[in-house]
């Protein structure tokens, strides 16, 4: 039971991106871009049920009503990205590579109005080895931003229009008051990552590739860590033009760890 059949749903996207590279020496490469996003949601859709002439998503497990939730949060921002880089020929056919990103969102309807990143990567590639190519990198990247005001996104939890009353138990409905999304959330991560290419004679090259990642959240509840652990191997062999043969094996560990409390509990 829809009171339309249409959302009348429209997302307008502005993207600006500039980049700069120079080289003033011949072993040092240095560059530069600035990236912007606007995107503007222009959904007003109420979720009206004519049926009982309610506000709520419909409840979709077969039973009857709606959830008392007239809309979708639009998800607004402005994105700003600056990124530096910095490549340098240490030794003969080794490069050591240095990059710094910075990344400041601001958001209309979240429950964090702004978030910013702060990324450092180091890379160290080298092909000393005959037929051999190796390249060492690593990832650090920090989020921090303002304070959760969960009430910029209550709204849309509400029971709908006229009255849009606010939720009776915690911010939105059926969430915790101390809930943060994890997407907005402070957050650390230390990413590693070994990748070794081999030519293996003329018509042959096999890879091997290698990393582990750690992320952890200042959460109370919701997603708390994130550790992971990788290994693959590919081979590709093209004995003439008109045969090419390729083969990719790969495993990986994964650990999340949830806070969680009791559903009796209220805080």
């Amino acid at each position: 039971s829809l009171s339309r059949d249409k959302a009348g749903a429209r997302v307008d996207t502005a993207l600006v991106t500039s980049t700069l590279r120079l080289s003033p020496l011949r072993p040092l490469g240095i560059g530069a871009r600035v990236r912007y996003q606007h995107r503007d949601s222009r959904t007003n859709y109420f979720a009206l049920n004519p049926a009982i002439n309610d506000y709520g998503h419909v409840i979709e497990d077969g039973s009857f009503g709606v959830r008392e939730r007239f809309g979708s949060a639009p998800y607004d921002a402005d994105r700003l990205a600056v990124k530096g880089d910095a490549s340098l020929r240490v030794v003969s056919g080794t490069q050591l590579a240095i990059e710094y990103e910075y990344e400041r969102v601001e958001r209309e309807q979240r429950a964090r109005e702004l978030t910013h990143d702060h990324r450092v990567r180091i890379s160290l590639t080298t092909r000393k080895i005959p037929r051999t190519t190796v390249r060492l990198a690593y990832d650090l990247s920090d989020r921090g931003g303002s304070t959760f005001h969960r009430e910029r996104d209550a709204i849309y939890y509400t029971a709908g229009p006229p009255d849009f009353l606010q939720p009776a138990i915690g911010t939105p409905l059926t969430s915790l008051s101390s809930f943060e999304q994890f997407d907005l959330a402070d957050r650390r991560v230390h990413d590693a990552n070994l990748r070794v290419n081999f030519q293996l004679g003329e018509i042959a090259d096999l890879s091997l590739t290698g990393g582990g990642r750690d992320e952890d959240y200042d959460l109370r509840h919701g997603l708390q860590s994130v550790r992971a652990a990788n290994a693959n191997v590919e081979l590709d062999v093209q004995p003439n033009s008109a045969l090419d043969v390729y083969a990719y094996g790969t495993a990986e560990w994964r650990k999340r760890e949830l806070g969680t409390i009791d559903s009796a509990t209220f805080i």
